[in-house]
């Protein structure tokens, strides 16, 4: 489904540029929150996050849909915060580019204007607001309503998805506050046997 792929490309972005341990996916009547821990951003990181250009993923990379995160966050929402703290420092960005497609990203010190709400967001909504590098992006005025029925789908999504980044390391994907794991995905292999397979997926249907 379309939130579920553009939240995917939200999600290769974590992996892909961990290392993280934790990805958290929140949904709330007006937002939605994608968080990990990984290892944060300054502000050209988040700058060239926020481009909007189709991307170019190398082989063997987690991105599968091409339309990079700029797209993919316009799809979902009309707002789009993206907070990152890197060694303890904030920087932040919106998706509201100027005359020549670049947005604005800043530093965020304690003396800054919006300091207190960049870091009041944060711990409010990061999965682990006390690390001391992650990112979060914090959507808001979203396009569609997504219901329990979508989150489920979201979740079946990503497990299929994440497969083996889930079962190769000790990172947890969380939607709507429920780990994402392989083995609860019905009519598809045990986790053991996907593994004990080197993450072959030749012989199951899943879609």
């Amino acid at each position: 489904d379309n939130a579920g792929s553009a939240l995917a490309e939200m999600v290769d972005n974590s992996i892909e540029y961990g290392p993280t341990s934790m990805i958290d996916v929140r949904f709330d009547s007006d937002c939605i929150v994608v968080s990990d821990d990984g290892r944060g951003m300054n502000r050209d990181g988040i700058k060239s996050m926020l481009e909007f250009k189709r991307q170019e993923h190398k082989k063997g990379s987690t991105g599968k849909y091409g339309y990079g995160f700029k797209a993919s966050s316009l799809g979902l929402a009309k707002k789009t915060l993206v907070i990152s703290k890197k060694d303890g420092d904030f920087y932040f960005g919106q998706n509201v580019p100027d005359k020549e497609w670049t947005s604005h990203v800043e530093e965020c010190a304690p003396d800054h204007p919006n300091y207190l709400y960049i870091r009041d967001l944060w711990k409010e909504h990061h999965c682990k607001p006390r690390v001391k590098s992650g990112t979060m992006v914090y959507m808001t005025g979203l396009r569609q309503e997504i219901g329990k029925r979508d989150i489920k789908k979201i979740h079946n999504h990503f497990a299929l998805t994440y497969a083996e980044q889930i079962a190769k390391s000790k990172m947890k994907l969380i939607v709507a506050g429920k780990e994402v794991d392989y083995i609860h995905i019905k009519g598809v292999a045990t986790k053991e046997n996907y593994v004990s397979k080197k993450f072959n997926f030749e012989g199951h249907d899943f879609y």
